[in-house]
């Protein structure tokens, strides 16, 4: 080696670098793929709200070899729902002929149609996203197949429930069927759908959906699903959840598999499903505050604010105590969340409860516990209040079960009332 030779260390060359093209360590980290990212790194087991995937695949059984494979690629791995139309499926068939590997299948098949092939559907649910799941709708009859699952996953705190609704509709459906459809559906979703999360897909055939609509639901499909027409929908009841993809169709079928694609596992989209955080402003109650409107009131001269006219009078009194309260008692803004008991500052009490007791403070700990109770109760009372301005009439019937500890009468016990 030379010993003229100037050898260079790695700082120094790149400050030689050009400014311009200088970027920061955490900027160049940054992905720009968003909730899509987000959404593949997210485990199944671990998801709130489910991916859907949604096809019209003209019979299951002979696609049932492909249809496995296609839900072990990368692409569809985190499914937690499928729902297939057109299975052409009857009684004979098995379930466990259909059955693919970490999903549960519910199904409603056509029974009633003359014809020997067509109608039914089919819904899969992912074992590892929810394993609480039932059948709380169904509906049959020669033109339209429905079915939906109640879904209640483990990780879920926006929502009561999850509502999966699986419908096919034939292409010469009269208007009396979707009519008498439409009562029945509605009579049984207006109560159910409150407080959850409402998912409606399937093939309509371009028939009256106006149903749906009135129910609070809204249309993510805005491309074509079958050669230029746009034949299978997606209904949700809370537009900013989700987004529809295209994908190629199941085999031979002449449907193209629509993807149901969250997007509340972003950094900046996790804040839409979240507990909405609300400024309260409430005035200051406390103990030293009564006291000092007390000692306020009793050396006020009232003589003062009397007047010839009566209104005059009570006027000039309302004034001077709203100016009291003011003083003596400030409004103070919380941040309450609406979720039963759930607080910023119950929070803060909890931690100083903890420390209080590691020092072995009891008296510290009892007074403590005062200040919790209290705003247990301030929770409590905040929550009723919601409830009762709520004007959806199932959760104030919800309520009025928990206050009153409703308890469903049993069988054994209906029976010896009625003998």
């Amino acid at each position: 080696m030379c010993p003229n030779r100037i050898i260079y260390n790695r700082a120094f060359l790149r400050s030689l670098q050009p400014t311009a093209l200088r970027h920061p360590q955490k900027l160049r980290k940054k992905h720009h793929c968003g909730w899509q990212r987000a959404l593949k790194r997210t485990q199944i087991n671990q998801m709130t709200v489910p991916e859907l995937v949604s096809t019209n695949c003209r019979s299951l059984s002979n696609k049932m070899d492909y249809l496995q494979s296609l839900m072990y690629s990368n692409v569809y791995r985190n499914a937690g729902v499928l729902a297939i139309q057109e299975t052409w499926l009857h009684q004979h068939y098995d379930d466990n002929l259909i059955s693919i590997n970490g999903y549960k299948v519910f199904r409603q098949d056509r029974n009633s149609s003359k014809k020997k092939y067509g109608g039914g559907v089919a819904t899969y649910i992912n074992t590892n996203w929810s394993t609480s799941n039932h059948v709380c709708f169904n509906y049959s009859n020669d033109s339209i197949d429905c079915i939906t699952v109640r879904c209640r996953p483990k990780h879920l705190s926006k929502y009561s429930y999850i509502y999966i609704t699986n419908i096919y509709i034939t292409p010469n459906c009269s208007l009396s069927n979707i009519v008498m459809f439409a009562d029945e559906f509605t009579e049984f979703a207006a109560p159910a759908f409150g407080n959850s999360l409402s998912i409606v897909c399937g093939d309509f055939n371009s028939c009256d959906h106006s149903f749906l609509t009135s129910l609070g639901h809204e249309n993510l499909v805005k491309f074509n699903t079958h050669l230029d027409k746009s034949l299978d929908l997606v209904f949700i009841n809370d537009r900013d959840v989700y987004e529809t993809r295209r994908r190629a169709p199941l085999l031979n079928s002449d449907h193209c598999i629509i993807r149901i694609l969250p997007k509340v596992y972003g950094k900046l989209q996790r804040k839409l499903f979240s507990h909405l955080t609300k400024k309260i402003h409430e005035r200051s109650y406390s103990h030293d505050n009564i006291l000092a409107l007390r000692s306020m009131l009793h050396d006020t001269n009232w003589e003062l604010f009397t007047d010839d006219k009566l209104d005059a009078t009570v006027s000039n009194i309302t004034d001077y105590l709203k100016f009291c309260l003011d003083i003596c008692c400030p409004y103070e803004t919380l941040f309450s969340r609406f979720d039963r008991i759930s607080s910023l500052q119950l929070k803060k009490l909890r931690r100083q409860k903890e420390k209080l007791y590691k020092n072995c403070d009891n008296t510290g700990v009892r007074k403590i516990n005062t200040l919790i109770k209290i705003e247990i109760e301030r929770l409590n009372r905040l929550y009723n209040e919601k409830f009762l301005s709520c004007k959806n009439p199932s959760n104030i019937w919800k309520l009025f079960n928990k206050l009153t500890s409703k308890k469903q009468m049993s069988v054994d016990v209906y029976s010896d009332v009625m003998l």
